[in-house]
C-alpha cells in the first residue's frame, strides 16, 4: 500500500476522541456531520447505549476484496459487520492466509461510515479501470442499513479518485490493527 495512503488513513482514523451518544446529550456535530456521527466528538459512550448508536449508522456491512494479480499482490477480502463483527479471508500473498475473526469497535466503524458518506462514494462510478494489465482490483461492498442494497465499487489498478483510496485504506489500516484469531472451522 502506498505510504502516502497509509498515512492519510492514520490521520483519519488516529483521532485522540472518546465517543459519547449524541442522541440523548445534545452534543452539536461539526461542520454540517450528520447527526449520528456526533457521538465521534463527544467524551464517552453511555453504557448500554452501544446498541442505538450502531442501529443509526448508515450501513450494517463494509467489505473489501483485493484481488490478486499476476504478481505477488495479496488477494484477500475483510469485512465488517454493524454491531461489531470483524472477518478477515486471506488467499494469496495475503499477511495471514485462511478465516480470521475479531470485532471492530464502533468509533472505527462510524469513521469508515462516514467517509464513505462524506465523500460520497455511492453516487459516484462505480467502476474505475487503469489503462494497463497485470494489476489487482480492489472491491469496496456497501450494504445499506435502510434497504439491505449492497452496493459495489470495483477500483482496477487505483485508478479511482483519492476519496476511495483513502477508504480504502482506512479500511486495510482498521484491519491491520485488529487482534484476529484463526477460525477453528478453518483449520486455525
Amino acid at each position: 500500500m502506498p505510504k502516502l495512503s497509509l498515512a492519510i488513513a492514520s490521520i483519519f482514523l488516529a483521532s485522540p476522541l472518546i465517543a459519547q451518544d449524541a442522541f440523548d446529550f445534545g452534543i452539536e456535530p461539526l461542520d454540517g456531520t450528520p447527526k449520528h456521527y456526533a457521538f465521534l466528538y463527544a467524551p464517552g459512550l453511555p453504557p448500554g447505549d452501544h446498541a442505538s448508536v450502531w442501529n443509526a449508522l448508515p450501513y450494517s456491512k463494509i467489505e473489501l476484496e483485493r484481488t490478486g494479480c499476476y504478481g505477488r499482490c495479496p488477494a484477500y477480502t475483510v469485512r465488517f459487520s454493524s454491531g461489531g463483527k470483524a472477518s478477515y479471508i486471506g488467499m494469496k500473498h495475503a499477511t495471514r492466509v485462511g478465516t480470521h475473526d475479531s470485532k471492530i469497535d464502533i468509533w472505527d466503524y462510524a469513521r469508515i461510515c462516514m467517509a464513505i458518506e462524506k465523500f460520497d462514494l455511492l453516487n459516484g462510478p462505480t467502476k474505475y479501470s487503469a489503462p494497463w494489465t497485470d494489476d489487482s482490483t480492489s472491491i469496496l461492498k456497501i450494504t445499506l442499513r435502510s434497504s439491505g442494497k449492497t452496493i459495489e465499487i470495483r477500483d482496477y489498478g487505483r485508478y479511482g479518485p483519492v476519496e476511495l483510496w483513502t477508504t480504502i485504506a482506512s479500511i486495510d489500516a482498521v484491519s491491520e490493527k485488529l487482534d484476529w484469531s484463526p477460525d477453528p472451522k478453518d483449520g486455525g
